[in-house]
């Protein structure tokens, strides 16, 4: 009787763990717009929009089966790939690419684990350490 209860519960925790997986990815899915970028805690949004542009595309990659995003700057554009890490608290980029070095922890092959401070339908508030420093920016959604 105890194997058949206990496999139960093992299931069901694998499918809900699951699904909120599924969950926290599609409530950060969409287009949103850098409202806030600070290093070590001062205020460095216009030394961002000198580098790369200010509109950010979370998305599923349907071709490359993987989560993504992009910045797209004209031709400047970098992109990363993307999964939940700690308990679906973190987003731990992979891999990044594009055609500019970027700037602190945004550009090619730079790889930070960004902690998610907020996450709602209207906000996704995201903190990184890279380079010994502290990197905190706050997306809006459009």
């Amino acid at each position: 009787m105890k194997k058949p209860l206990l496999l139960c519960l093992l299931l069901a925790a694998v499918v809900c763990g699951c699904n909120k997986e599924k969950k926290t990815e599609k409530e950060i899915y969409g287009y949103y717009t850098l409202k806030s970028y600070t290093v070590d805690g001062m205020d460095s949004l216009s030394s961002f929009k000198d580098s790369l542009n200010t509109d950010f595309n979370f998305f599923y990659d349907d071709r490359q089966n993987e989560n993504a995003c992009q910045i797209s700057a004209g031709k400047d554009q970098i992109g990363w790939s993307w999964v939940l890490a700690n308990g679906y608290k973190n987003l731990s980029v992979n891999i990044a690419y594009g055609w500019t070095n970027g700037t602190g922890p945004f550009g090619i092959n730079k790889t930070p684990e960004w902690e998610i401070i907020n996450l709602t339908d209207k906000e996704f508030d995201l903190k990184t350490n890279f380079n010994s420093k502290e990197y905190q920016i706050e997306l809006e959604r459009n």
